[in-house]
């Protein structure tokens, strides 16, 4: 989840969501979540909220596994 400010775009915001959910280093003993990965992802879907809204991006061509 990315949290932004009140006046952000969450629907641009949820671009570095995607970054760190490629980018997360599993530390020695730490199991890959359920399923995955998926493709490039260490995790299913991503968020992104200023308060005022939420965005949720599900990656599509993964949707079989939700």
């Amino acid at each position: 989840m990315e949290a932004k400010r009140e006046r952000k775009n969450v629907s641009a915001a949820v671009d570095q969501s995607e970054r760190y959910a490629r980018n997360i280093l599993l530390e020695d003993g730490e199991a890959e979540a359920s399923g995955g990965p998926w493709d490039a992802y260490r995790v299913l879907f991503v968020f992104a909220t200023n308060l005022k809204h939420v965005y949720q991006r599900v990656y599509p061509d993964l949707n079989g596994y939700a």
